[in-house]
């Protein structure tokens, strides 16, 4: 194109930029919800007008659910390119959108947002808004409680995890292993308590040791969160 044939875009002031749009991604294993909001002038929904209710359970993190790299890029180009037409359309955000990419599907989903007027965070002023966290349910203890012996604590973090600090006289047996179908040099008798971080993985692994003949396994259900006892190192472990 020539100079004079060029388009001419307005100047873009980042400032402006900045302080009126937010585009909000995230990335859960195959999935991964998108979504813009106008943050100057009128304020759009939040996420409490989608889910008024928080989840019962813990919910993972990258590390216990996994996160695919291709997701994370597809969900991130989609995300540049709302940004682009944002700019484009001089910033104008005419209401706010929630889009979900499904990779398993390459079907990408999407439908308007609208203000809950029992909204526990738009229904309010700001100095008002209280949002309670959500009551867990205590560990799981059940078999072990009904054997009447002292259980063998089971962390099956990664070792890396384990060096940060894990519950005393415990032992460390990675998931991984238990995929692999390598067992601790246990009684199939022995009571067991299996705890991780968040209690995804205690969970797998309480299920692969009771299918490879364990009878007595129970679960720390929220993981490591839950314990209210003390942590300890190796070299602490072994002082004691």
């Amino acid at each position: 194109l020539s100079q004079s044939s060029k388009p001419r875009w307005p100047p873009l002031p980042k400032t402006r930029l900045v302080s009126a749009l937010r585009i909000l991604a995230v990335r859960y294993q195959w999935t991964g919800p998108l979504t813009q909001a106008q943050l100057a002038g009128v304020h759009g929904p939040s996420y409490r007008c989608l889910y008024p209710q928080p989840p019962a359970a813990a919910i993972p993190n990258c590390a216990e659910s996994g996160v695919l790299g291709a997701v994370v890029g597809v969900i991130g180009s989609l995300q540049a390119l709302q940004a682009i037409q944002c700019v484009l359309r001089d910033y104008a955000v005419p209401e706010t959108t929630l889009s979900f990419f499904d990779a398993r599907t390459h079907q990408l989903s999407s439908f308007r947002l609208t203000k809950r007027t029992d909204c526990l965070v738009c229904s309010k002023p700001k100095a008002a808004i209280h949002l309670d966290s959500p009551v867990h349910v205590p560990v799981q203890v059940a078999a072990v409680t009904a054997a009447g012996t002292e259980p063998l604590w089971l962390d099956v973090r990664s070792p890396d995890e384990w060096q940060t600090g894990h519950i005393p006289h415990a032992l460390n047996w990675p998931v991984q292993k238990l995929d692999n179908n390598q067992w601790p040099e246990l009684p199939k008798s022995q009571p067991i308590r299996v705890y991780c971080a968040l209690g995804f993985r205690s969970k797998r692994a309480a299920e692969l040791l009771k299918a490879a003949g364990f009878t007595t396994v129970d679960t720390l259900e929220l993981g490591l969160r839950q314990w209210t006892g003390p942590l300890v190192t190796d070299s602490q472990n072994q002082q004691s």
